[in-house]
């Protein structure tokens, strides 16, 4: 491994419970009689030897002498009563396979094996589901041709928003338009290699900064989370502000902002226009810090003397590191307009726990 001294990894298992489509070997044996019975015999061992710890713990007990630990656990052992049936033991590892076959054994399989190129595990533990986007293209989610698929309908304009979810789900980036999508596959399309425990993504074997960008990706999906609420004409303008923790480490503070279509808030003002900025200012208590810059989007140019404008839904956020516990402040303040009309400034402020 020393050639690759000083080198950093292209692709990132970034938690140990992701599963990999290997998982359906496991799942083939866990969903069988011989597993069942397997289980059967280790919890009848487990029970023999706990029984004989509690028994020698209880005769030590009696005559006064000292316990260790583990022989005052033994003390606390209670065996269970109810011995597991075999349709409990696949309701508890087959999960939601169990309610669509229960006890038909040869169903798990023959289904493990109809839908094996369709199979996605990068959410949740050990889940391993069928991507049904990808099944109805008929084309492995393992096949870069999938994403040329993808694109090729937003392309189209067809099925939009499935093209949107399965590059979404499989890739690190994210692009306004077709045209980009496009690029960046037509320039990576060699380099673009498959990775299951990398999270079932499609990562570019460069190690060029930014090529593999898992920190853009957990932050666009922390983003999605978070539910600033609806608005309408009379409240035009609606905010949330989360914090939310960062899988490397760290935390980041987070403000959304969704603005009624036909309305919009402004970014920068130009020279001779009265109108007021949006600005987020955040206060962190001692021992916390910012980690970078605050990030915010670009605006939509206004008119020509520089003013710039926000629509339909902004994101602030701040990287912040450190090992407090206090609370940090957030006080966003902004004005709103349509084309005929203000809003008097507002001022929203919370105190986020840490």
């Amino acid at each position: 491994i020393y050639e690759f001294a000083g080198q950093t990894p292209l692709a990132r298992k970034y938690t140990d419970r992701t599963a990999t489509r290997e998982y359906l070997k496991e799942l083939r044996h866990l969903l069988s009689h011989e597993a069942y019975e397997q289980r059967l015999e280790s919890d009848a061992q487990w029970h023999e030897q706990m029984a004989a710890g509690q028994k020698e713990a209880r005769r030590k007990q009696a005559q006064g002498e000292t316990l260790t630990p583990e022989e005052i656990r033994f003390l606390s052992y209670e065996p269970s009563t109810e011995l597991r049936t075999f349709e409990q033991h696949l309701q508890r590892y087959g999960k939601e396979f169990f309610e669509r076959f229960g006890t038909d054994i040869p169903a798990y399989g023959n289904y493990f094996d109809e839908n094996y190129d369709y199979f996605y595990g990068g959410e949740g533990s050990y889940v391993l589901q069928v991507d049904e986007d990808v099944k109805s293209l008929g084309i492995p989610n393992f096949d870069k041709r999938l994403l040329d698929r993808a694109i090729t309908l937003l392309e189209q304009g067809k099925e939009v928003e499935k093209a949107r979810r399965i590059l979404a789900r499989y890739t690190l980036v994210d692009f306004p338009t077709a045209d980009a999508w496009r690029q960046w596959y037509d320039t990576n399309r060699d380099r673009l290699f498959w990775s299951e425990s990398g999270g079932w993504l499609f990562l570019i074997d460069s190690r060029e900064p930014g090529s593999n960008d898992y920190r853009a990706r957990e932050h666009r999906v922390a983003v999605k989370s978070i539910d600033a609420g609806g608005t309408d004409h009379h409240h035009p303008v609606a905010v949330a502000a989360e914090v939310i923790p960062l899988q490397e480490g760290g935390k980041m503070i987070c403000v959304k902002i969704n603005i009624h279509p036909g309305y919009h808030v402004y970014r920068d003002i130009g020279p001779g226009d009265a109108f007021i900025p949006t600005t987020l200012r955040i206060e962190l208590p001692e021992g916390v810090c910012a980690a970078g810059p605050l990030t915010a989007p670009p605006g939509r140019n206004y008119h020509s003397s520089g003013t710039t404008v926000y629509e339909d839904q902004v994101v602030f956020t701040q990287t912040i590191t450190g090992s407090a516990h206090g609370k940090a402040r957030c006080v966003l303040t902004f004005q709103c307009c349509d084309s005929h009309i203000c809003f008097p400034p507002q001022e929203e402020q919370w105190d986020l726990p840490l």
